[in-house]
């Protein structure tokens, strides 16, 4: 009788334990090698792939890391704030992922920036952050997004995310000034903008907005374009293979949960309605219509 109790006792615990580690495995994504991946939780980035490596750093949660390569045991080498080493696969997931699951929120720069280490344009700069870089928004301060990228904390102005961005067309021919003033001098190498040109619209101040054309920054004073819609089309036609669990959102923006259409589930096909500059597709999945993260439609 003892023995059948232990036996039961047993294979129950198994079963708990099969079902805790199911779940775990079900939902961990992959990073794919080259990309960034979140830190999901506090994790010890170790010399070498396995707990009894020494310690490298300590990465705390809701930083960006690159992955550089996965390895057969599952654990990633990564770079983090000048620093190489290994952490193991449930600690980091995927951007969606961790904007999904995990209520990280993570942004992406639609513009080079200069991320300064108070809120203040005159405040000492940490460097500039490449156009398309990867940040984990942990607070406001005024005009200021507070970030941390790749283990520093600074902060970025408000208004430069990709989720922002405002696709604007300009019903006629422009000079584009360095600055938000008709005196001052055009944009080197670029001294106008062709009528019917789309161009990336980040802050209006004081009747310009600070714009992005053909990879320049510069200003154009607004009642110039054929609308003020901020629609970010491009046409696009085909289907896409989702890479992992996405939200379908009714507008391209991650700031509230209130526009989620529904989640399509990673391997779907959907069909491409869009692409747009801001890093977002339009597609249609279910009978909805919606935007999803480019970044992981393959």
């Amino acid at each position: 009788m003892k023995i059948f109790r232990w036996r039961s006792l047993l294979v129950t615990a198994a079963c708990l334990l099969l079902l805790i580690f199911g779940t775990v495995s079900a939902d961990a994504a992959t990073v794919k090698n080259g990309s960034q991946g979140v830190s999901t939780a506090q994790v010890v980035m170790r010399k070498k792939a396995g707990v009894k490596g020494a310690k490298v750093t300590t990465i705390k949660k809701g930083r960006a890391v690159q992955v550089r390569k996965k390895l057969k045991n599952g654990w990633y080498y990564v770079y983090f704030n000048g620093y190489l080493g290994y952490v193991p696969p449930e600690r980091i997931q995927p951007i969606e992922t961790a904007r999904k699951n995990y209520g990280i929120n993570v942004q992406r720069t639609g513009a080079k920036m200069n991320m300064r280490v108070a809120p203040s344009n005159t405040a000492k700069s940490h460097g500039v952050l490449p156009d398309g870089a990867y940040v984990t928004v942990v607070g406001a301060s005024g005009n200021y997004h507070k970030v941390t990228y790749m283990g520093k904390v600074g902060y970025l102005l408000k208004g430069y995310f990709r989720s922002n961005i405002k696709v604007k067309t300009l019903r006629t021919t422009l000079k584009f000034r360095t600055a938000p003033r008709t005196t001052a001098a055009v944009v080197s190498g670029c001294p106008t903008i062709p009528a019917g040109s789309k161009v990336n619209c980040f802050v209006l101040t004081n009747g310009w907005w600070h714009v992005k054309y053909n990879s320049r920054i510069g200003y154009i004073a607004d009642g110039y374009f054929t609308s003020n819609s901020s629609s970010q089309d491009t046409t696009a036609s085909g289907t896409k293979k989702t890479t992992a669990n996405l939200r379908l959102r009714s507008s391209a923006d991650t700031s509230s949960d209130n526009n989620i259409l529904t989640v399509i589930p990673k391997g779907s096909t959907v069909t491409l309605v869009a692409e747009l500059n801001s890093g977002w597709d339009r597609v249609k999945y279910g009978g909805y219509t919606g935007y999803v993260s480019a970044d992981y439609l393959s």
